[in-house]
């Protein structure tokens, strides 16, 4: 994210959301790091209350200066984390019926730049769980996602498409004005809401 300039961005985006999640009351929060394969940081686990002081620390370990590579697959591990520890909430939420009272709502704040072929298999996955999983999209003007082309190559023909025809999670909002994020997140949780009463 730091070769998009999105760090600051991403800091003030994770900010508004940690603040919206705790004033609704909405249930527990937890916020993780990632970057570099196997160095994902839980940054606030679910059983602490989001304060400033926590939001402070949590800010801190940003740095947005990890190096990774396609090979790294970030995404794709971070997804795995994501599971694990939601399958966690939910065997210590599970009702004495063996229900499921948990709805999970998995909030990913990046610039989307994703090169990862196995990415579409692990996002089934985690849909699969009736995991909400929507990505907001951290959108750089300069070099908007939007315009952003990828070369295939099909019966030794070179193809080219926009990225974002493709992209993998079904539900995303690109954001490129920060300023917009309180209304960007509120639709969001509304949706998200709907979709709860169904």
């Amino acid at each position: 994210m730091s070769e998009n300039n999105c760090g600051s961005v991403a800091m003030e985006a994770l900010v508004t959301v940690c603040r919206a999640m705790s004033q609704l009351e909405v249930g527990d929060l937890a916020v993780a790091s990632f970057g570099k394969k196997g160095n994902i940081k839980l940054l606030h686990d679910f059983d602490q209350p989001f304060t400033a002081e926590a939001g402070a620390k949590m800010l801190s370990s940003l740095t947005f200066k990890q190096e990774n590579t396609i090979a790294d697959e970030p995404m794709v591990d971070l997804l795995k984390f994501i599971n694990k520890t939601l399958d966690s909430a939910v065997i210590n939420a599970r009702l004495p019926s063996g229900q499921n009272p948990l709805e999970q709502l998995v909030l990913i704040i990046a610039d989307g730049r994703l090169h990862e072929e196995k990415l579409k298999r692990w996002v089934r996955d985690i849909l699969s769980k009736n995991r909400m999983v929507a990505f907001l999209l951290l959108d750089n003007p300069k070099e908007s996602i939007t315009e952003v082309l990828e070369v295939s190559f099909e019966a030794g023909k070179c193809a080219l498409a926009k990225r974002m025809d493709s992209f993998p999670f079904p539900y995303y909002v690109i954001l490129k004005d920060i300023q917009t994020l309180p209304t960007t997140l509120a639709d969001l949780l509304r949706q998200w809401f709907e979709l709860m009463q169904h």
